[in-house]
Parts: structure tokens; sequence; C-alpha cells
């Protein structure tokens, strides 16, 4: 959370900017004012609770102090608890060599922190513009933080997915998965409880961490690894691939819309018979994902709930190949999976990605087998690049 107030310095008529950055984390903060709103030349104001040291820097490929003669902060300070960090200062809006500050249209802002008051690389960081008002209340005469008074506070631009990042904001990510191309015939089950289960063919992951039932359109959410992930069937990506689906995106919600819809009441919402379900994804044992309906379109129920389905929602179908299946009922896609489970790694991204959603295109590349250190087999399957909310996998069949 950023907020901030513009006011007048009595005895040299100049404009400041007083401003507090909270942080929901422990760490070094800082906020960075941007003529680009890049990182790199910047001026930062950087806050290190240990030491109660706090100084402006000049960011180019690293955080480099300035000068003494430079730091020209009128006050600061930082605060911390077991939960947050809290930094304020004031600032005159123009001092030579530095970043002017606009008090009366847009600037380009960035908050970072990092996982200890030690100053690091940054753990998180996000830019953000915020439109400041006119001056003139007088440094502390912003009872109502009115924009007249040039006062208030900015948390996002959320048309363009800036801001501060939240605890459950999904950002950019890179996925790197290995499995089997061949996993043969399935095996004991193994428990996979609070792991990554696969991936899907929008580059979403399928994860079995206790879930919340806290979904948005596309029957979808984030965690606070700021990974976006399924549990349930998705709607927006099996009707996408022509799967029959519920009417709605709250089909797991009840009819008075208050509280989850009875387990046994789940299925109802599904036609009963539909057309084969294609491969939606890939476990990490390299068996197929399939989504509600097997190579027969009929609807699969999990063993719980009377299916055919084996403990990890999965089974052999009529062409002897098996596969696993998501079901309209618990535990809605496999916790446990039967083959040889592969690796799979991730680079997360500070960049959120956009409320309104992403475009998506995938693009398939074969590379030369002779580059795997470990096996002729392997290969690239897909590397999927997502427009906007860059996801990138790297998808690579043993």
């Amino acid at each position: 959370m950023f907020t901030y107030e513009i006011g007048n310095d009595e005895a040299s008529g100049r404009e400041f900017l007083k401003a507090e950055v909270v942080y929901e984390g422990v760490g070094w903060v800082g906020m960075g004012i941007s003529p680009t709103g890049e990182m790199v030349g910047s001026d930062a104001i950087i806050a290190l609770p240990g030491t109660n040291d706090i100084s402006i820097y000049k960011l180019t490929a690293y955080a480099v102090p300035n000068k003494s003669e430079q730091q020209t902060l009128l006050d600061a300070s930082v605060t911390q608890n077991d939960t947050h960090t809290v930094l304020s200062f004031s600032k005159f809006l123009e001092e030579e060599g530095d970043v002017t500050i606009n008090a009366n249209g847009d600037n380009n802002f960035l908050v970072a922190a990092g996982s200890s008051n030690e100053l690091a690389y940054h753990q998180h960081r996000q830019p953000f513009v915020v439109t400041l008002g006119a001056a003139g209340c007088g440094a502390t005469a912003c009872d109502a933080c009115g924009s007249s008074c040039g006062c208030g506070s900015a948390t996002a631009d959320e048309e363009n997915g800036h801001g501060v990042l939240g605890t459950y904001d999904p950002t950019f990510q890179h996925y790197t998965m290995q499995i089997p191309a061949n996993p043969g015939a399935p095996g004991d089950a193994q428990s996979m409880a609070d792991d990554v289960i696969g991936i899907l063919s929008n580059g979403v992951l399928l994860d079995s961490h206790q879930q919340t039932f806290a979904y948005d359109s596309c029957n979808g959410h984030s965690d606070k690894k700021h990974q976006y992930h399924y549990h349930i069937p998705p709607i927006c990506l099996l009707e996408s691939m022509g799967v029959a689906f519920a009417d709605s995106a709250d089909w797991w919600i009840n009819d008075a819309g208050d509280e989850t819809r009875a387990w046994d009441d789940m299925a109802d919402q599904f036609p009963a018979t539909s057309s084969a379900s294609p491969v939606i994804g890939f476990a990490r044992d390299g068996f197929p994902i399939f989504g509600l309906y097997d190579d027969q379109g009929d609807l699969q129920h999990s063993a719980d709930f009377g299916g055919e389905l084996d403990e990890c929602n999965g089974k052999v179908d009529s062409n002897g190949n098996y596969g696993y299946y998501l079901t309209p009922e618990p535990p809605f896609a496999p916790f446990c999976l039967r083959g040889q489970i592969g690796t799979f790694a991730y680079h997360s991204f500070e960049e959120k990605c956009p409320k309104e959603g992403i475009t998506n295109t995938v693009e398939t590349t074969d590379i030369d087998s002779s580059t795997s250190e470990s096996s002729a087999d392997w290969g690239m399957f897909a590397s999927c690049r997502f427009v906007f909310c860059l996801t990138i996998v790297s998808l690579f069949m043993l």
C-alpha cells in the first residue's frame, strides 16, 4: 500500500511529497521514482530496518548510494513488526540531479522489498502510476485526503495490472517439467498431496493443495507462490476445446449462492454424455489428462461417488490406454499418480497478470536430441508463450 500527500514547506516555499509505503512482509523496503517506469535510471528511497538507515540511491544495474550531500530527505522513518514493514518519508518534488516528481500529473513509481533486512536483490518489485493532485493545503492539512488537497492512496493501476503485489496475485511464470515420454503400464499409487500434478494445454498448472473454494470465472485461482492453477474442471479451457460443460462457471456453488454445492449434487450440473474428451494436458508421470468424458462419451465419476475410476482418478480406456480424468465431484483431479514422476521447476517473475485475462499462442519446436546429457530420447514437446501474462512452459519428454 502506498499513501501520499503533497505539502508546501513554509520556510522555503517548495512543494514536497509525503509518502508511506506498507510492505506486507519482513525485509528492507524501498520506493523508486522513475522517469520511464523502469528500475534503471530511478531514484530510490530505501530503508534498512536492521540499522534504521534510510537513504536515497541512484539505481543503475545495481543500487549505488548517492553522495552524502545528495541525501536530502526532509524526514524519514522505518518501522517493522512480525508481519509488516512501513517506510515513511518526505522529499522535495524538485531536487538538482534527481528525478522530478510531478505534482499535477502522472508519476512512475516502483515499490520493492527484500526477503531480509540486509540490502540485496529484491524479492518483490512492482511498478505503478500515480496521478498526484494539486498542492496548496500545507504540509499537514489533508484531513479529508481529497484530491484538491493533493493527497490520496494508490495500490494498483488495475487496468494494466500494475500495483504492489498482493499475497495471491498471479504473476508471469516460467515452468520446466520433465516427464516420461512412454510411461508404460500404471504402477502403484504415489501420493501427490500439496504438489503440482501436471500441466494443461494452456500452460496452467493442475495442483493438489487443499482447496479454498474461491475461484474466478474460469474456475482457477492463485496461491502464495503467485502461480495461477486449477483444482476443479475449468470452464474456459474445456469449452474452448469443445468439451461439454455445466451451464455456468458457478456450477460448484449451491442454487442459493451462499455456500459450496453438496458433493452428490455437483455431477447433475453436467450432461451425462457428450463427445469424447481430448487430451487436455499431461501429468508429471507422463500419462495424459482428459476432461470429464471418456472415449465412450460417458461422464466420469470418482471412485468415492460410484465411478469406475481408480483412487488416482484414472482408468484404462477401451483401447487399453491409461489416463487420468477430471470429475465433477471430489477429488475433481488426481491426488496421486501411478507412473514414474518427473521433475518440475519454476521461476516466478514479479509482473502481475492482467485481471482481464490473457490470450495465448502455442509454438511447438523440435530440438536436437543429442543436446541432452541423459538420454537421446529426450526432446522438447512444446514451448508455450502467453501474450500479456507470459507463462513459458518447457515440457520435456524423457
